[in-house]
């Protein structure tokens, strides 16, 4: 592998004084040389920007600071990064986790000597609050580098793809296919990039190892997926990620997941959603959408996965025919 390849890391912030110094210390610490790290400040309102200015001061890293003079988003952010960025890869790195000092190093290895344009390596998942750490290893590694076999054990659920920070893209993939983080979408904005990414690649690979540990914590986005609004923009970004995979791809298997549980599934969360955070009046504005022919087609069409997912053809009968009892089960919970 040549050594003087440029990595760009972009690394969104908005308020994370609590974990920066830990997450911006161990990308300085990486083992590989050739990087470059940028900084997205979103207009945080704590000391985010004079941390990282202080430790990236003293790296002996080439750096960029951007500033954005209001809050605009993650999304905004990376793609702030994005076009500041070149690398030949870039590596999308959140503020607050944890990469292992060889993270650049095995995954560039991979990529190289591959020529793959998108490569990915395992995780580990640790809660801050019960001070517990999970491993998540890659289970499944298909036996050829073609994106078509990773979007195939995507559809069938024998590999996660979460998010990119545990993730390298060719920068020249990203460029060429005009590929970017929809701007405003709250939450689901990396897997739809992702799917993206892998759709439009000639090459993808991966690498067992767990390199990287996500952390979860309280303030996180994530931590609200009951959120009925944050629903709404996971189905939004499932949307427009399946209706690019339908265009992207010639696999009936993957069509037919797409079509009949990528996309319901996340259909029915949003009514479990509202039933959950008790927001009665939304519950019922969504419920009218039951009598649309389409909305019904979506919601049917889980019965290809009745014995595969039955849970979500249950979900869905139950809402096409008795919402209101459906409201009433999941109502609180």
């Amino acid at each position: 592998m040549n050594a003087d390849i440029l990595v760009s890391v972009v690394i969104p912030v908005w308020n994370a004084e609590a974990h920066l110094e830990t997450t911006l210390t161990l990308i300085i610490n990486q083992d590989y040389e050739h990087i470059e790290i940028i900084i997205v400040n979103d207009d945080s309102t704590d000391s985010s920007p004079a941390i990282a200015q202080r430790l990236l001061k003293n790296s002996g890293r080439t750096f960029r600071v951007i500033d954005h003079p209001q809050n605009l988003g993650v999304s905004a952010a990376r793609n702030t990064g994005l076009a500041s960025a070149q690398g030949k890869y870039i590596w999308f790195c959140d503020s607050d986790d944890k990469p292992d000092r060889n993270f650049i190093t095995c995954l560039l290895t991979e990529a190289e000597d591959k020529n793959a344009d998108v490569v990915f390596c395992g995780i580990r998942q640790y809660y801050e609050a019960e001070n517990t750490l999970i491993d998540d290893p890659i289970t499944f590694k298909p036996d050829s580098l073609s994106p078509e076999k990773y979007l195939t054990a995507w559809a069938e659920r024998k590999l996660y793809l979460w998010s990119v920070w545990n993730f390298i893209f060719r920068r020249e993939l990203i460029t060429a296919n005009n590929l970017h983080f929809h701007e405003g979408c709250k939450l689901g904005e990396d897997t739809e990039f992702v799917l993206k990414a892998i759709a439009c690649a000639s090459r993808v690979s991966c690498v067992s190892e767990m390199l990287y540990t996500y952390v979860h914590h309280s303030g996180q986005v994530t931590e609200s997926r009951k959120n009925p609004e944050l629903l709404r923009h996971v189905m939004l970004s499932r949307l427009r990620a399946g209706r690019f995979l339908l265009r992207h791809t010639h696999s009936r298997k993957i069509r037919r997941y797409v079509l009949s549980c990528y996309i319901p599934d996340v259909t029915v969360k949003q009514f479990t959603g509202c039933a959950a955070a008790n927001d009665k009046e939304r519950y019922t504005r969504l419920k009218r959408t039951l009598k649309h022919k389409a909305m019904r087609k979506i919601l049917l069409s889980t019965s290809r996965f009745m014995f595969s997912d039955p849970d979500l053809f249950l979900k869905s009968i139950m809402l096409l025919y008795a919402p209101d009892l459906y409201y009433l089960l999941r109502k609180g919970r």
